[in-house]
């Protein structure tokens, strides 16, 4: 692990009735848990089948990925691993506007828009 100890954890094949409240009781007992994140599928609303637990303290993290990668919950097999994502407050500045980042000015609005002629 690059410099710091990683403390979030990415956990997959969740079942899409698993909310934050159910993940973070079951891997709580590992340690204290500073934020859980259940992505949700753009078009449907519905979660996608995995999210983020960042944990308090990185030994906690490890534990939690020892003792719960290939377990069974909501009758699924999920798989724990250590995730180097961001927490989301780190991303991005909240008070930015996202058309500010430019990151996301480069990729999305500084892209070539398709003409009438060109189709």
């Amino acid at each position: 692990m690059s410099g710091t100890q990683q403390r979030t954890l990415h956990v997959a094949g969740l079942d899409e009735a698993v909310t934050r409240e159910v993940l973070i009781g079951a891997f709580s007992v590992f340690g204290d848990i500073q934020s859980v994140d259940i992505p949700l599928d753009s078009q449907s609303g519905k979660p996608r089948g995995f999210g983020f637990l960042e944990f308090m303290d990185p030994n906690d993290a490890a534990d939690a990925v020892d003792n719960m990668d290939q377990s069974e919950l909501y009758g699924r097999t999920i798989r724990a691993k250590l995730s180097s994502r961001k927490p989301p407050a780190q991303l991005r500045d909240p008070k930015k506007a996202v058309w500010a980042d430019e990151i996301y000015y480069k990729k999305v609005l500084a892209r070539p828009l398709a003409t009438e002629d060109e189709s």
